[in-house]
């Protein structure tokens, strides 16, 4: 923590998103560290744990060409999350995901300001592939407009980063859970936070094909803590890289863990229900594979502190208060 402390410590950091589930929590671990660290967001007026939140919309030249001189490093957080109302508006969806980072890179470019951008992309990017380890040299074949636009700004950053006009990582996320400090419903944004808040209320748990699929969960507090080392990291100027846990679960295995641990800390016994996919489903939630994190491990000595069933207790716990 003392590298992360001596480097942020003086920077002018900038995270989009402030009032989501990932943006909230990253705003205020990097308040610790920053006392020049400002979330962005296009509402008014939002009060959150006393952070510092500005009114600012990347989609939107005239504001990024207002802010741009003001910060060094942009974690880029704020996007469009809806995979259905992506297929419905591919505008919409290209305007939340895209449009933002090229504005920065115009407007930076334009004030001959080297800026680094974090962004916030997706395991989903590989598509259906078979193969049940995806490591970054398997080529991405998205399906969704949601991930082909994820995958589009992968391709700028790192070739505005490979030009030496930006500093950039693309991190490729999947699966995150735990607590929030979001106050929208974005608290429980993510599948695994879901069924944890219905089974605290003491609710079944449905899992889809009999949960007969394979993925990896990460911690918030874990992802958190490996996208401020990507910050950190010159290594990974201009790369893309995976995140994740590097254990491979049965859906239905993580299943019994939450109702195990129900049962310890409520006393109440829940049902797992095997249900049908919904015929209204995404065709990218049939996926069957985990994100191997190897070379981001290496690269930026991040470390893994909680595992699956320390977090979903964790989790429990948080959604047990707020209940």
């Amino acid at each position: 923590m003392k590298k992360i402390l001596s480097y942020y410590k003086n920077k002018r950091v900038a995270v989009s998103g402030a009032t989501g589930f990932l943006g909230s929590y990253l705003l205020a671990e990097l308040s610790k560290y920053s006392k020049l660290t400002y979330g962005f967001s296009r509402k008014k007026k939002i009060k959150l744990e006393k952070l510092k939140i500005i009114k600012v919309d990347l989609c939107k030249l005239a504001d990024v060409n207002k802010i741009i001189n003001k910060f060094d490093i942009f974690f880029i957080f704020g996007a469009n999350t809806n995979l259905d109302k992506a297929e419905k508006n591919h505008k919409y969806n290209y305007n939340s995901n895209v449009k933002p980072i090229t504005n920065l890179i115009r407007c930076a470019n334009f004030q001959n300001k080297k800026i680094k951008i974090i962004f916030s992309s997706t395991g989903t990017v590989f598509g259906l592939n078979k193969k049940k380890i995806i490591s970054e040299d398997i080529v991405p074949e998205p399906v969704t407009i949601y991930d082909k636009h994820k995958l589009l700004v992968e391709k700028i950053l790192e070739i505005n980063a490979k030009s030496n006009l930006i500093e950039s990582v693309s991190l490729r996320i999947q699966n995150v859970y735990g607590k929030s400090f979001s106050k929208s419903k974005d608290k429980t944004r993510g599948v695994l936070n879901k069924i944890i808040k219905n089974s605290v209320k003491g609710n079944s748990i449905q899992a889809y094909g009999g949960g007969d699929y394979y993925r990896d969960f990460l911690h918030i507090s874990d992802l958190i803590n490996a996208i401020m080392f990507a910050g950190i990291s010159k290594k990974i100027n201009g790369m893309t890289l995976n995140i994740g846990s590097n254990k491979s679960l049965k859906f239905i295995q993580v299943c019994k863990i939450i109702k195990s641990e129900i049962l310890k800390l409520k006393n109440k016994s829940i049902k797992i229900l095997s249900v049908k996919w919904p015929k209204r489903h995404n065709l990218i939630d049939k996926r069957n594979y985990v994100l191997n994190s190897k070379k981001f491990r290496k690269l930026t000595k991040w470390k893994q502190k909680i595992n699956i069933n320390n977090g979903i207790r964790d989790t429990i716990n948080f959604f047990d208060r707020s209940h």
